[in-house]
């Protein structure tokens, strides 16, 4: 079978790339605004002139533990050992988080951008967001990197980044022998992973790539 290839003139291809390269550029240049909540936490909002005038759009933030009905958090450690009287010879860790304001929140968002930036922009909800192809999350460390190494280390299973609100992430870990010990003596202080940070890493539409991060000291629930 004989086969046929078209043949792109330099001056489309010039026409091509030029257009790539401007919308490149417009992205870089999407303006994006920091809000402050009444919690003092902050998110990031963009327009997008797509939708409409003064539409204005989250970022991913406030990563956070996932709680149960009850406002438990959905998170649990658990070490064992063959007997009582033996010391620790493993451990298993669960957690669930997810990412997202709430509708007061928004709201919260709404007001602060009016007052600061648009006197008509109202906050539409989240970003259209993917996951990021090469690399959807990360467990990475500032400093001393040896519990962050544990933990990638120990990593048995994970579920797909979240690329809406109030979805979530699972992610298990399973410690063996003086591993499992060291791990159980750092979860007496949530302090000890202040090192330790988990990265979500996103592709966001008509803006780029984006990352949200949380240090991991913030996802462990102190014991009661």
């Amino acid at each position: 079978m004989k086969k046929y290839f078209l043949r792109m003139p330099k001056w489309m291809l010039a026409l091509v790339i030029g257009l790539g390269l401007l919308t490149s550029a417009l992205q870089a240049q999407v303006p994006i605004y920091r809000l402050t909540l009444k919690d003092s936490s902050t998110v990031d909002v963009f327009a997008n002139p797509r939708v409409g005038p003064h539409q204005y759009f989250y970022l991913p933030t406030k990563l956070r533990l996932a709680t149960q009905s009850n406002g438990d958090p959905q998170f649990s450690f658990l070490a064992y050992s063959p007997d009582d009287n033996e010391e620790v010879s493993g451990a298993i860790m669960h957690l669930l988080v997810l990412w997202g304001l709430s509708f007061e929140e928004e709201q919260q968002a709404t007001v602060n951008l009016r007052s600061r930036y648009d006197s008509l922009g109202v906050v539409s909800g989240a970003a259209m967001v993917e996951p990021d192809s090469g690399k959807a999350y990360g467990i990475w460390a500032k400093g001393d990197g040896r519990l962050a190494d544990l933990l990638n280390k120990s990593l048995t299973n994970a579920g797909s980044v979240p690329n809406s609100p109030g979805a979530k992430w699972a992610a298990s870990f399973r410690f063996a022998d003086a591993e499992a010990r060291e791990m159980q003596k750092a979860m007496v202080q949530p302090s000890n992973f202040k090192q330790v940070n988990l990265s979500f890493y996103f592709q966001v539409q008509g803006l780029g790539k984006y990352e949200l991060c949380r240090n991991f000291s913030q996802l462990i629930p102190a014991k009661k």
